[in-house]
């Protein structure tokens, strides 16, 4: 199943450009920018949603949950 990710790279005159695009290996991704004369910066998989990559925006497991996790897995 194919991955979106996002791309920062150096067009031939170097002017910095970026996108997305899908493709199963970040090595498609720059295989396919090689070929567009695109020198790839970073490629990284693009995010399910906004907060996946905010670590303090992520629920988290609460102490009072653990607590009755404990008790009723005794």
């Amino acid at each position: 199943m194919p991955t979106v990710f996002e791309w920062k790279g150096k067009n031939p005159r170097g002017r910095k450009i970026k996108g997305e695009m899908e493709a199963e290996t970040s090595e498609q991704v720059k295989q396919h920018l090689q070929r567009r004369k695109i020198t790839p910066v970073k490629i990284r998989k693009k995010p399910k949603n906004i907060f996946e990559n905010i670590k303090f925006l992520q629920p988290k497991v609460k102490e009072r949950d653990v607590i009755i996790f404990s008790r009723q897995f005794s």
